[in-house]
């Protein structure tokens, strides 16, 4: 009997301890394994959009403002009326252009009255010489001038002509004064440089491209922005430049700023 019971007692014991090995035994392994990949996904995540930086305004320079002359008519009085005036205009920040190129116009209208005709002379009457200052659809100066009346000439052309010399002396003083005021206080111009926050995503070319598309919709979309041009774009370096005309006063704070906080979608 007690060697039964004695192994009664030894199978019971191996039961219990094969029991509770089972039970007892830990496997934490596996939550490490899948919590890993959870853990380091953040940080990439992150990463991919801190590579895609925007463009900002890093840097501004001063740029002339270019001006043209035009006229209604393309008339032999106008176009050496604008060849002298510019020949006696020298600004500190503005430079006589082509039409092509110009951010505002100097706009030449004389109106002459044929009087009399007797042969090969005529005598016109000059009524006035309107001269405007017109940028963006905006006269920001303007002066009518009216001559004293000369007398008949050999030639119509000639007979128009002899009033470019009071003309000239009456028209030269008015646009110095209001052409190097606009040039300094109305009209600003600025080289503007632009260039990625982050320099990893310079090699993006396609992604800089849309940056630089974005700037062109900003500009474009302001009315006090006269004219703009991208005179400079690197897509491997992600970096540009654009010539900016704009209306001064609309921009108290700067056109770095202004842009900037456009840019960043403020």
């Amino acid at each position: 009997m007690k060697t039964i019971n004695l192994l009664a007692v030894a199978v019971i014991s191996g039961l219990a301890s094969g029991c509770a090995s089972k039970v007892d035994k830990p496997s934490p392994q596996p939550r490490p394994q899948v919590q890993a990949p959870v853990k380091t996904s953040r940080p990439q995540v992150q990463a991919m959009v801190q590579k895609k930086g925007n463009f900002s305004a890093v840097r501004e320079h001063d740029a002339k403002l270019r001006l043209a002359f035009s006229w209604k008519s393309e008339d032999d009085f106008s176009v050496k009326l604008a060849d002298r005036l510019t020949g006696n205009i020298v600004l500190e920040k503005a430079d006589i252009v082509k039409p092509d190129n110009a951010d505002a116009f100097i706009m030449i209208a004389p109106e002459f009255e044929l009087k009399d005709k007797t042969g090969g002379y005529y005598r016109y009457s000059c009524s006035q010489v309107k001269i405007s200052v017109i940028s963006n659809r905006k006269i920001f100066a303007m002066k009518v001038f009216e001559p004293k009346e000369m007398p008949r000439k050999l030639g119509a052309q000639n007979a128009k002509n002899q009033y470019l010399n009071q003309t000239e002396k009456a028209i030269t003083p008015f646009l110095k004064k209001e052409l190097e005021k606009i040039s300094k206080e109305q009209i600003a111009v600025r080289k503007v440089d632009f260039a990625l926050k982050n320099t990893q995503a310079k090699t993006d070319s396609l992604y800089v491209a849309k940056q630089i598309d974005k700037i062109v919709r900003i500009l474009g979309a302001d009315a006090n922005i006269i004219r703009f041009a991208n005179i400079h774009q690197d897509n491997a370096r992600a970096i540009c430049s654009f010539r900016i005309v704009y209306l001064k006063e609309k921009f108290p704070q700067g056109i770095i700023n202004y842009l900037n906080l456009k840019l960043a979608g403020k």
